[in-house]
């Protein structure tokens, strides 16, 4: 009988040991998960604000793109209007040309 409980006793420090391992190993799985989640909060944090650089960024871009399109065409229909001027003008040089030859021939 004292053999027997010789083998209970040590199978109970086994397994108080035991108990005592998975308890140390479940505190440190918990302040891993707790330091995991820490980070993944700071990193969610880091997302968003980055979002709302990117959107306000996008807006920015997306104001100054319009208005150098505005400029853009507005420079487009000056120029169509000056060339029409210069053609104008060249035309006008090319009469007065033609009326200079015509003096210089008599």
């Amino acid at each position: 009988m004292t053999n027997n409980t010789n083998e209970l006793t040590q199978m109970m420090e086994m397994l108080q040991g035991m108990q005592a391992k998975m308890n140390e190993m479940n505190q440190d799985m918990n302040q891993r998960f707790d330091a995991m989640d820490k980070r993944f909060d700071g990193l969610e944090k880091e997302i968003k604000e980055l979002r709302i650089e990117v959107n306000e960024f996008k807006q920015v871009s997306t104001e100054e793109h319009n208005r150098v399109v505005e400029n853009v065409d507005t420079i487009t229909q000056k120029t169509a209007k000056h060339a029409g001027y210069i053609n104008y003008l060249a035309g006008e040089v090319g009469k007065h040309s033609m009326i200079l030859n015509v003096i210089d021939k008599k």
